[in-house]
């Protein structure tokens, strides 16, 4: 497996399939579930490998994977976004399906609802998300009571009977094998973070297309739970699959395939019909040609914009310091991580500025790569900047250089009120 070093996790992770440059360029990510780790995806894999590229990894604290565990669910859950943005971002993953299950599903519900990403779709198996609390107390409380003392290989038997339908000890022994490397110290306290995180209404977010897969023998959550989430789906369908039970994936891999294969497939034609021509040969090259042609203008020494060839750049640019960032290297250029890190965190420590950094980076990427623009901020382990190969201007570099009249004192960097720009404006202010 391969690995990633981050500020407080190790995160391994495996890449299977087509390679990145076939025909089949998109990618399924796969998010496990409490207490198990990437190796709950290896029944179904061999149906999937010869048409996509396949990345699995471990979640934090689980399987390979280390990671802090917070002691509050709000950075638990920002320590999960890191964890998988930077794994995309290492791997240059950016036209991908996503496929979740248990907390991996919650993950998936998460960054999207709020944002954070936008997988072409989100195939959800086995995994509810409204669950009746008096049940889900007196559930937690007797799972809570049943398992100490266990070792993982016991808590995967006594897991078994409660999420497979299948009989076959093969299986049996492999999902034992992956709740051994299960952290029981921290079992429960994952296990809540998902139940904390229920909410019904984060699904009203969840524009893309939404595939629920339920087995119709899932003791613990049948599959008329799943009725009550696709009702907030906006663009959702369920499906239900025989002769399974919690693990479709596991019970009835080449069935769970060939749903996810129809789902994403049909996804994938209706979007390569919006677009026409993209078998000519020529087209590479002209995309290549537009993309070093770019002139951007960022002004911001009143209010923020962003122009690309004189079009304005629409997006949620007052979320995650989108604007400070870019205007931060459109001021300054190529500059190190630690530096912007002081600049537009200033009150954070450098753990958490760093994180901030990264999300910000990401968020910044979607929201150009959304407007339709791509490459155009770069980053490496030590610093960000716009394209060398883009004609960038910016107001107030003018008005550092030439001596034009300024705006009322009030106006100046109206929306990024930030101490880097004060600094800015003392230096206006004294050269003029």
């Amino acid at each position: 497996m391969k690995k990633i070093d981050l500020t407080d996790a190790t995160i391994h992770y495996d890449i299977k399939g087509c390679s990145p440059s076939s025909e089949h360029a998109n990618t399924i990510v796969f998010l496990h579930g409490v207490g198990l780790d990437h190796t709950e995806w290896h029944y179904l894999i061999p149906y999937l490998e010869d048409s996509y590229r396949l990345f699995t990894y471990d979640l934090r604290w689980h399987g390979l994977s280390s990671g802090t565990f917070y002691s509050d669910d709000e950075r638990n859950w920002k320590a999960l976004f890191i964890d998988f943005i930077s794994l995309l971002e290492k791997e240059e993953i950016t036209n991908y399906h996503l496929v979740g299950h248990g907390i991996g599903a919650q993950l998936g519900i998460e960054l999207i609802s709020s944002e954070m990403v936008k997988p072409l779709s989100y195939t959800i198996l086995s995994t509810p998300f409204y669950y009746p609390a008096s049940v889900a107390e007196k559930g937690i409380k007797y799972r809570t009571e049943k398992i100490k003392g266990m070792t993982g290989r016991e808590l995967g038997a006594w897991m078994i009977p409660q999420i497979m339908e299948t009989k076959d000890p093969e299986k049996h022994e492999h999902i034992k094998n992956s709740f051994e490397k299960a952290r029981l110290d921290l079992y429960m306290d994952i296990f809540l973070l998902q139940a904390n995180a229920l909410d019904l209404e984060k699904l009203k977010k969840i524009f893309i297309p939404t595939l629920l897969l339920n087995g119709e023998m899932d003791v613990n959550y049948p599959p008329e739970l799943t009725n009550i989430s696709m009702k907030y789906l906006p663009n959702g369908r369920a499906k239900i699959l025989r002769n399974a039970s919690n693990m479709v994936h596991v019970d009835q891999p080449e069935h769970t395939a060939a749903h996810i294969l129809e789902f994403i497939q049909e996804h994938d034609v209706k979007k390569r019909n919006t677009a026409k021509n993209l078998d000519l040969p020529y087209l590479d090259m002209l995309y290549e040609k537009i993309e070093k042609s770019m002139l951007i203008r960022i002004d911001f020494l009143t209010v923020f914009q962003m122009q690309i060839n004189g079009v304005k750049v629409e997006g949620k640019w007052n979320q995650r310091k989108a604007r400070e960032l870019i205007a931060y290297v459109a001021f300054f250029g190529k500059s190190t991580k630690e530096v912007v890190c002081e600049a537009l965190w200033p009150n954070s420590n450098k753990v958490s500025a760093q994180n901030s950094l990264r999300v910000s980076i990401h968020h910044l990427r979607k929201l150009l790569k959304d407007a339709g623009y791509k490459n155009i901020i770069h980053s490496d382990m030590q610093y960000v900047w716009i394209d060398e190969n883009i004609d960038v201007s910016c107001d107030v570099l003018e008005a550092m250089k030439e001596k034009v009249s300024l705006p009322p004192r009030h106006l100046l960097f109206s929306d990024i009120p930030s101490d880097w720009t004060m600094n800015i404006q003392s230096q206006l202010e004294v050269s003029y």
